[in-house]
């Protein structure tokens, strides 16, 4: 079934740089989506020995980008925790926050919900192309086996690259919302808890005139003593 294409303007906007660099994950999922969807055309190659071994070796190389790739998911998911552990840290000072404090807070909650997708998605198996039983039998029967399973590992090859580059992408997103959501609770920590900038009470706190009386101190008058009208 063919999906209804989005208006010149709104594709212009979702695959802007502005828009990649503001919301880097929904901005990799519409590119992926819209771009990022047929793999590369393997061109005609000669049926020679030579020809038949390179082909066979894309496939073993995609597969093993692959494997490198999805090998990133639990170091990924490792960081990912580090920094959802600062931001939840973070939230515990909601309270005594200023509204523009709070704004901080939910864009480094926002872009944290966001990075979860990658990791989450990588450290299960992650779908490839290769050869299979199947292939072995039509190869089999085919005149001509050696060029049958060379060509089906090229074009697997060619699935597999693309599989790689959506990937990869999502993992620049997810680095790139990381970088974002530490940032922003730095910039919280430094304005909230060390500076008391954004405190909420920071505004309404008054400090003590240098004259005040200290606390719990209480003035003796002697008996007959009017401290009103002396």
């Amino acid at each position: 079934m063919k999906r209804p294409s989005a208006p010149a303007w709104l594709r212009a906007a979702l695959l802007s740089d502005p828009f990649w660099r503001l919301l880097p994950s929904p901005a990799i999922v519409y590119l992926n989506r819209a771009l990022v969807t047929t793999p590369v055309e393997v061109p005609a190659m000669p049926k020679s020995e030579w020809s038949q071994r390179e082909r066979r070796a894309l496939l073993d190389r995609s597969e093993d980008r692959l494997r490198n790739i999805e090998g990133k998911g639990p170091g990924l998911a490792a960081i990912t925790a580090v920094v959802a552990a600062a931001v939840l840290l973070a939230l515990t000072g909601w309270g005594e926050s200023e509204w523009i404090a709070r704004v901080l807070l939910v864009l480094a909650t926002l872009y944290l919900a966001l990075s979860l997708c990658t990791p989450l998605h990588l450290v299960g198996p992650v779908s490839r192309h290769t050869l299979t039983v199947e292939d072995l039998q039509e190869a089999a029967a085919d005149p001509h086996p050696e060029e049958s399973l060379a060509e089906k590992s090229a074009d697997y090859a060619a699935m597999n690259d693309l599989q790689n580059t959506r990937l990869a992408n999502h993992l620049d997103a997810a680095r790139r919302e990381l970088s974002y959501a530490m940032a922003l609770v730095i910039v919280w920590a430094v304005l909230v808890p060390v500076t008391g900038v954004l405190r909420a009470d920071h505004a309404a706190s008054t400090p003590s005139p240098p004259w005040a009386y200290p606390h719990g101190f209480r003035l003796h008058w002697p008996p007959g003593f009017d401290a009103a009208g002396q």
